[in-house]
């Protein structure tokens, strides 16, 4: 267990297995989280700490877990809570196990400060090649993923913004915040030389990588992390660490001019242009009044991306007209939104307490899991937590609780019957592990077939999936839309005979899933166009913006619906309110509008 706990910790954020998995950059995190903390559950003494902040930590910690359990009952969705989203897998099950592992790592750090060490090494040593995989990236060298995911704009004004292994360049700067400050706890705390020598290389690649990710959120966190540890420890007040601040100013300026940083260039020029990170105020706002619609228990963990289309403003779809917002990119509001009053105050109880025990340690080990804490904090204002950067999050806590124990302190081992509990806990977490990866790989076959046009593999394939398949887990909206791709361009006759009847089939199972139901309302009304069906058209796009009112998309197909039909005044409102959602993006919209009043005037005369 010594050795695992460590282990899991760095592997979480490592691991990537393209090809093999459909979501290929978080079902192996995933599975190596909960597997990792089922095996170790089956290794655990269940030794708790009997007294001083490491048994307080424990008691926050457990608080947090109960309610994270009760948030999930009385989820709107609670088969979709219980595993989490296919966007981010961080529901009931992922979380607790995030805080079960920061329970074992303050039982197993309280009262022995040396194991602690470990895990700063632990993730220092996978945090180089994570960070060295994200500035090859940024210049275009990316053996494993296409980099076409990772860049927008165009030509000349491209930008890019390298996920490495996490996902998404947000998530991957937020974790380079713990890598930073870990190479900075190495040099200072580690007595090998080898360790100190890693300890700079880890955090001068993980400052770099930040620069080039473009995540300013966690530019600021480091200079927030930069200040706790100026005041709290005299060396970095020397001559010698301000000039390393100027000199890796100066480095990173000289590279913004260079010709290899026309990307970094247009990440700046694309800042300037989004000082208040673009939509976030109006989204946070919306944050707030979806959660005051459900304030003590919020919706459900990882519910954000099902139950926000409804509370989200026009001022927000105006500015984002066909953009689906996952997050309330805000790790407090998400809190808030998904757990209620409750969970918020216990995040913030728990991340408090932290704060206070950092600053209550004087050792350059604690300062720097302080500085890496509160950084993270400052940075995850801006983006939500997700399972690497949770996990690092929560060891950072833990670390600190238990190194404020003090050493030789007493543990108390728990009843033998809690070890029958978590033997079922683990084998829980090991059949969930064993679904999921079953019908991700089976997913990600139905994708390389429909690819090749092999339309009896990739249906096998579907049902492989669909049959292991976790609770309020769907791929239907994407199996019908890839089917029809496969029918429109496909020229063989029997292929296309064949394809439509299960591509229908999944466009009409996808309306009873959970995560994207104005999506597959919209999906089957198309599916229903084709078949000349109007009356259900009109009800799949009435459905569709019923659950996202502010969505334009379907308020302008049924304003064309009805301009067919004649009903021109109904057509007219809907076109009315389709170009006030759209903004002005798009000329289609406007021109429907205009449709619609020209037939008006017509018949008027």
């Amino acid at each position: 267990m010594r050795v695992l706990l460590p282990l899991i910790a760095a592997a979480v954020p490592l691991v990537l297995i393209p090809d093999f998995f459909f979501y290929f950059d978080l079902t192996p995190k995933v599975l190596v989280l909960l597997a990792g903390v089922a095996v170790c559950l089956l290794l655990w003494r269940v030794d708790w700490p009997s007294s001083g902040p490491a048994r307080i930590a424990a008691i926050l910690l457990t608080a947090q877990f109960v309610w994270l359990a009760i948030a999930t009952l009385m989820s709107t969705h609670p088969s979709l809570s219980l595993s989490g989203s296919s966007w981010r897998r961080f529901g009931w099950l992922e979380q607790s196990a995030v805080i079960t592992y920061a329970l074992m790592v303050i039982s197993d750090i309280s009262g022995r400060p040396d194991r602690a060490l470990v895990y700063i090494r632990a993730i220092a040593v996978t945090g180089v090649p994570i960070a060295l995989y994200g500035i090859l990236q940024h210049f275009g060298l990316d053996p494993l993923v296409s980099s076409t995911g990772y860049q927008a704009g165009e030509g000349p004004y491209t930008i890019v913004r390298p996920p490495s292994t996490l996902g998404h360049a947000n998530y991957f700067a937020t974790y380079l915040i713990f890598i930073a400050f870990a190479g900075v706890a190495l040099t200072f705390a580690a007595t090998e030389r080898f360790w100190r020598v890693l300890g700079i290389a880890a955090g001068l690649l993980a400052l770099t990588a930040i620069v080039f990710s473009g995540g300013r959120a966690a530019l600021g966190g480091i200079l927030i992390g930069v200040i706790v540890l100026s005041t709290r420890l005299p060396w970095s007040r020397t001559r010698w660490a301000l000039a390393a601040v100027l000199l890796c100013a100066l480095s990173f300026a000289g590279l913004a001019f260079s010709p290899a940083g026309a990307a970094l260039r247009n990440r700046i020029r694309w800042s300037m242009d989004e000082p208040l990170g673009g939509a976030r105020p109006l989204l946070w706002k919306d944050s707030i009044r979806m959660a005051s619609s459900r304030p003590l228990a919020g919706y459900g963990p990882d519910t954000f991306r099902v139950e926000f289309p409804r509370y989200q403003s026009v001022a927000l779809a105006r500015i984002y007209p066909d953009f689906e917002h996952e997050s309330s990119h805000n790790m407090l509001l998400d809190s808030f939104t998904e757990q209620g009053a409750p969970g918020l105050l216990l995040l913030c109880a728990l991340l408090g307490f932290a704060i206070w025990q950092g600053y209550r340690g004087g050792s350059a080990l604690i300062t720097a899991l302080l500085a890496a804490v509160i950084g993270a904090m400052a940075a995850s204002q801006f983006s939500v937590l997700t399972i690497p950067t949770a996990l690092m999050l929560y060891m950072a806590l833990a670390l600190i609780a238990g190194l404020s124990m003090p050493s030789g302190g007493v543990s108390r081992v728990l009843p033998f019957w809690t070890r029958g509990g978590l033997a079922l806990a683990a084998l829980g977490l090991l059949f969930f592990c064993t679904r999921l990866v079953l019908a991700d790989h089976a997913l990600a076959q139905t994708r390389d077939s429909l690819v090749k046009a092999d339309l009896n593999g990739g249906l096998r394939s579907y049902e492989n999936s669909r049959r292991w398949s976790v609770p309020g887990d769907s791929a239907d909206l994407y199996v019908s839309r890839e089917l029809a791709v496969l029918f429109q361009r496909t020229p063989d006759v029997r292929v296309k005979l064949q394809t439509w009847t299960p591509a229908f089939q999944a466009a009409t199972r996808a309306v009873s899933a959970t995560e994207n139901r104005p999506a597959a309302f919209y999906n089957l009304a198309i599916f229903f166009a084709t078949q000349n069906n109007a009356p259900n058209v009109e009800r799949c796009l009435r459905n569709s913006s019923f659950l996202a009112p502010n969505w334009f998309k379907p308020h302008w197909t049924l304003s064309r619906l009805l301009l067919e039909q004649r009903r021109l005044a109904d057509a007219e409102t809907e076109a009315q309110m389709a170009v006030d959602l759209d903004g002005g993006k798009d000329a289609e919209v406007a021109q429907t509008l205009a449709d619609v009043r020209t037939k008006l005037a017509s018949v008027r005369h």
